[in-house]
């Protein structure tokens, strides 16, 4: 996953948040439910805000 958010950042995109689902589910009691899976949140605003203008 760092690889993933260094190609993201090296494309001057921005990650807002990064999500470890597995150990949210392990804090919910749900241990060895999940193998390590990540949410990664991310965008570039100059180019996503005129995507959102266009299609508004």
């Amino acid at each position: 996953m760092d690889l993933i958010v260094k190609d993201i950042k090296e494309q001057n995109g921005i990650v807002f948040a990064r999500i470890d689902q597995k150990q949210a589910a392990e804090e919910a009691g749900l241990i060895g439910q999940l193998d390590d899976t990540e949410f990664i949140l991310f965008g570039n605003p100059k180019v996503g805000t005129q995507l959102m203008v266009a299609n508004g």
